[in-house]
């Protein structure tokens, strides 16, 4: 009799498992989505100016963890499209050393998002407790540029730090110059990648799949019990 329960028990307790299994799969398997976010941001640029041949951007050290930048911006003041291209870079402040660069190209062909245009890149890791200086080179009479924007916000991934330029060149390189007194040259910006977890959503198909399951446990567990009391 007790070989007999344990026949009636097997398929159910298998489909258990298998259901488990299918949805911890299920829960396993949920996409996660990467999306990009600012370095800086602001709404109002009311000192957006015309610009000069300079590197304009800021310095800010990364954070606890290390991030990942994904793309290279420079700013459009009217959101209307760029009038020439500009080179931006991220350097390494400790040795002045390149560490991604880019051209973010003319028009409005780019990805608008606020005040900056941003072009992607390969992925690149920034690491934490460092400093770092981005730049672009504004070319003169031609994209405007900014600086003590309104409504001024930083990624708490990086702490921003202060204005970085380099006066009278249009050629990418490191911005030897700072400015505490004054909210960033404006100018250059990146983007960092964040993912997030899509949350499961129960699939009308697995529903079924486990009401099948269960189904076809019944009908065996039944035919085992019967042909046991004959």
């Amino acid at each position: 009799m007790e070989t007999l329960d344990f026949m009636v028990k097997l398929p159910l307790t298998a489909s258990l498992i298998a259901i488990g299994t299918a949805i911890g799969v299920a829960i396993a398997t949920s996409p996660v989505f990467a999306i990009s976010i600012a370095a800086i941001d602001f709404t109002g640029d009311p000192n957006s100016s015309p610009s000069l041949d300079y590197l304009d951007g800021f310095q800010f050290t990364v954070g606890t963890s290390n991030i990942i930048v994904d793309q290279l911006g420079y700013y459009d003041a009217r959101q209307d499209g760029l009038l020439v291209a500009h080179d931006v870079g991220i350097f390494l402040e400790s040795n002045q050393q390149l560490v991604v660069s880019t051209t973010v190209p003319s028009g409005t062909e780019t990805n608008l998002s606020g005040f900056f245009r941003y072009v992607g890149i390969k992925p690149t890791i920034l690491f934490a407790n460092t400093t770092y200086r981005v730049a672009g080179v504004s070319i003169a009479n031609q994209d405007p540029f900014t600086y003590d924007p309104t409504g001024f916000s930083v990624n708490p991934a990086i702490i921003y730090k202060s204005a970085a330029y380099t006066p009278n060149t249009t050629v990418l390189a490191f911005p030897s110059s700072l400015d505490g007194g004054f909210i960033g040259y404006f100018g250059a910006n990146f983007t960092i990648s964040a993912t997030t977890p899509v949350p499961f959503e129960f699939n009308p198909v697995l529903g079924l799949g486990i009401l099948g399951g269960l189904f076809i446990a019944k009908k065996i567990s039944g035919k085992l019990l019967k042909k046991g009391k004959n």
